[in-house]
């Protein structure tokens, strides 16, 4: 259409009416945006699928938890087209297309058995959704509050101990630098010198960012000077940056979600296993996140424990042999 500040005009070879907005419609059409949905990797996608078996759970994103039943063929309109099955509670079923698995996840809450199923056609997800949105909300308010009390305070500035790590670059003694939660103190300067002294770095998704902000650097940057940049992505799993490129480690479902406290612990505790025995990154990785789902079970940072043959018989279902 025309601008609705120009007259509508004629043509008689051949024969064209050229109209405006504002004299069709009396007033200029109001265009809206949709909002659109986070996007998910494909290959995330057909990997959580392929990790599935015939029960489990599953959740989409508008009718919530049900159990997954498998890839099946239907007639639509004279034409076979694939769909995903997911039974909800009372038997109801919902065929998924396979053009819309970006609407379905893995499930993530308590142990698989007790996944709570929802109802096709009830409102008990959609309260869900809601009560969580509302705790978000809380929590971020919390937050905001106390961070404001923290701004309004004053502070004492704590000095960055830098000799130890120079110490063990000058003996060439290989160690990880790790940050935690005391990456905020760091200056861009000490920040890529420690990282440039260490021999691998392990951050979680929150510290990944933060130190991409702090120094201005990307995962090539960064992966250029150490041996591995290993970033834990909760229940994503952990990504291990290596020269010959990424490698994704999926998360190793716990048995039951006890006590989260000291997760990042034990899931280091696994990367320091496959350092010491000289195992690849691949595997390394993988023990690191059973670990990680171990401790989830038990109540408390250290009280996990475990025989190296139920281990091993853990590490070879979670992720095969």
């Amino acid at each position: 259409m025309g601008s609705s500040r120009l007259p509508s005009t004629t043509a008689s070879d051949p024969a064209i009416v050229v109209l405006t907005e504002r004299e069709l419609f009396g007033e200029r059409v109001q265009q809206t945006r949709r909002r659109k949905r986070a996007a998910r990797d494909p290959e995330a996608i057909v990997r959580d699928l392929s990790e599935l078996s015939i029960g489990a759970p599953i959740v989409h994103v508008d009718h919530g938890v049900g159990r997954y039943q498998g890839l099946l063929k239907l007639d639509v309109g004279g034409e076979n087209a694939e769909f995903l099955s997911i039974e909800y509670a009372k038997g109801d079923k919902l065929y998924v297309p396979v053009a819309q698995l970006h609407l379905v996840s893995r499930y993530s809450g308590t142990a698989p058995e007790l996944a709570p199923l929802h109802a096709l056609g009830g409102d008990a997800w959609e309260r869900a959704k809601r009560k969580a949105a509302e705790k978000v909300r809380d929590v971020a308010a919390e937050l905001l509050a106390i961070y404001a009390q923290r701004e309004a305070r004053q502070g004492t500035a704590m000095p960055v101990d830098r000799e130890m790590a120079e110490q063990f670059a000058a003996a060439k003694i290989p160690f990880i630098f790790d940050p935690g939660q005391g990456l905020p103190m760091f200056g861009k300067e000490d920040l890529q010198r420690f990282v440039s002294q260490a021999t691998w770095v392990a951050v979680n998704e929150y510290e990944w960012q933060m130190l991409q902000q702090k120094t201005g650097w990307t995962v090539k940057d960064v992966v250029s000077q150490v041996d591995a940049l290993i970033v834990t992505l909760g229940s994503q799993g952990s990504a291990i940056h290596t020269k010959d490129g990424p490698i994704s480690i999926p998360c190793a479902a716990p048995k039951a979600v006890v006590d989260p406290t000291g997760c990042g612990d034990a899931y280091r505790a696994g990367i320091l296993h496959g350092l010491l025995h000289g195992l690849d990154w691949k595997t390394t990785g993988r023990i690191a996140s059973l670990m990680g789902a171990i401790k989830i079970e038990t109540r408390g940072p250290q009280n996990h424990r475990f025989t190296r043959s139920e281990f091993e018989q853990r590490l070879a279902a979670s992720f095969g042999a």
